[in-house]
């Protein structure tokens, strides 16, 4: 399963311009606690739900994810459960702010196919990076954009090696 996108140049620019301050004329908000997201990508385990717990007033979290994988070939369709983890670095702001993802997540599935028959599937997990932007909103609703790349460590030989990284997800989240 391969869910990187051409959105690369979109993802940097954000990530650099979400650092901006307060800039003290509103109010500031209450730092993230907790965030629920559902989605397609990595970082969801596939098409999928994740959560994010915020520590360090908010600009470090710990997430994780569980989804349904589908992977699609020129003879073959193969489909289970992903499970994904990691942590993210965030710039500062308000509402929107870049990151930086390390997580351990699927970056491919393969299958082994006999007849036209999918006999065995295995999916590759493997260590990643990414950058991502990150906006909430002050009612909680909460939009996260990621690209990046992983080394499949596990699985056939032809499902490791570099791939890459996507995730696209819609959520809410909660502050203090």
């Amino acid at each position: 399963m391969r869910l990187g996108a051409p959105t690369g140049a979109f993802v940097l620019w954000a990530s650099l311009a979400a650092g901006q301050p307060n800039g003290g004329t509103k109010p500031a908000e209450s730092p993230r606690r907790f965030g629920l997201v559902a989605g397609i990508g990595n970082s969801v385990g596939g098409i999928g739900v994740g959560g994010e717990a915020y520590l360090a007033h908010s600009r470090l979290s710990l997430f994780g994810g569980v989804g349904y994988l589908h992977a699609w070939g020129s003879d073959y369709s193969s489909e289970g459960l992903g499970v994904a983890g990691g942590a993210r670095l965030f710039t500062a702001g308000r509402r929107h702010r870049g990151f930086l993802e390390a997580s351990l997540s699927p970056v491919s599935v393969a299958g082994t196919v006999i007849n036209g028959v999918v006999v065995e599937k295995q999916t590759s997990y493997g260590p990643g990076l990414s950058i991502g932007y990150q906006f909430v909103s002050s009612s909680g609703i909460t939009l996260v954009l990621a690209n990046g790349v992983a080394y499949g460590m596990t699985g056939p030989d032809f499902a490791r090696g570099t791939q890459l990284l996507a995730t696209y997800a819609v959520g809410y989240t909660w502050r203090r």
